[in-house]
């Protein structure tokens, strides 16, 4: 039994009333009472549970549906969408078969900072990112190159902010190139773009897991960083970038030498902007609250070019895996400046 039936079965027992009339009428009178009393639906149920918190920022949940029941997730499992990058799958035809992918809340988008509104009282706080994990694993799914691992339960990295109602916890990182240096990156800051992205994506702990939450439309957070190129190589990211050439072909993984979140994701409180978005992959959801760093990591030239020559699920070079920017829509961005 579901939870909402579960939730309606519990009002009819709690009202029961002594019957003592026949059996026809007795069912005549359950159906009367089911019509006219209003039982909590399963979502008013779960979100009255932990993880509320007074101090959420009204600006930007005022962003949000006031409902978060489940979404539909088109087409199965995420990790089994057919979509691409190319002319015949790339980000123009999506709308074609994923109907939120022409929604008006979508990702990625032009950060303009002038007009973001600041919010200098807000942070975001990152919690156990230090910690190595047992294993770490990166996978070449056609489509970019996804990085998961395995702690501890109580170790799990997880993020926190005011800008968010619940912990947030740590499911998998992945990048987005280009071409060349002068494009890659998803998100713009000030209509600059970069030649790579990289994203860190949180499912909402009282939803307890990946698969459950990308159904709400509070369901993820994710964390992403630009990236500036240099001649010399960012020894943070060689575990990564070496390990591409095991894992050319779609579908091919390989284990790395565990190190934790903090060597290539550095921490910031401060310098970004968050704003209500979506997916920028297919199916598009509008479920992600988007932490955008200010400050630009680095990558070199070497290891940029090293990206390129993952293959897609056609057995091409996988050169270019971005979705170009789109309207803001009337979105209000937050800026925390720098303190």
């Amino acid at each position: 039994m579901d939870l909402e039936a579960a939730v309606r079965t519990s009002c009819v027992r709690s009202s029961r009333m002594t019957v003592f009339l026949a059996s026809a009428f007795l069912v005549l009178l359950i159906s009367l009472f089911n019509s006219s009393y209003s039982c909590p639906t399963a979502f008013e149920s779960l979100s009255n549970g932990t993880g509320s918190n007074e101090g959420l920022n009204a600006r930007l949940t005022r962003q949000i549906h006031t409902s978060a029941s489940p979404l539909p997730i088109e087409g199965g499992g995420l990790t089994e969408l057919e979509f691409g990058y190319k002319a015949k799958d790339g980000p123009a035809t999506w709308p074609n078969k994923f109907r939120w992918c022409s929604k008006n809340k979508q990702s990625p988008i032009n950060i303009n900072l002038d007009s973001s509104e600041v919010a200098d009282e807000e942070t975001i706080f990152f919690q156990n990112y230090n910690l190595i994990p047992q294993q770490i694993s990166i996978v070449n799914n056609g489509k970019t190159i996804n990085l998961a691992g395995t702690w501890n339960p109580e170790d799990r990295p997880f993020i926190e902010s005011s800008l968010l109602e619940d912990e947030y916890v740590f499911e998998a990182l992945h990048f987005h190139w280009g071409r060349n240096e002068n494009e890659g990156s998803e998100h713009f800051i000030n209509g600059e773009s970069y030649p790579l992205e990289m994203h860190l994506v949180h499912f909402k702990r009282s939803y307890r897991s990946f698969p459950r939450s990308v159904n709400y439309i509070d369901g993820l957070a994710v964390l992403s960083y630009v990236f500036e190129v240099q001649q010399e190589n960012n020894h943070h990211f060689n575990e990564i970038i070496e390990a591409t050439n095991r894992i050319q072909n779609v579908k091919a993984q390989a284990e790395l030498n565990p190190f934790s979140l903090h060597h290539v994701a550095r921490s910031f409180h401060n310098d970004f902007v968050s704003y209500k978005g979506s997916l920028t992959t297919p199916p598009c959801n509008e479920i992600v609250t988007w932490f955008v760093s200010l400050k630009p990591l680095k990558i070199g030239v070497e290891q940029l070019q090293k990206l390129r020559r993952l293959k897609d699920d056609d057995g091409d070079l996988l050169v270019k895996n971005f979705r170009p920017v789109q309207p803001l829509h009337g979105r209000e961005i937050l800026f925390v400046p720098k303190y």
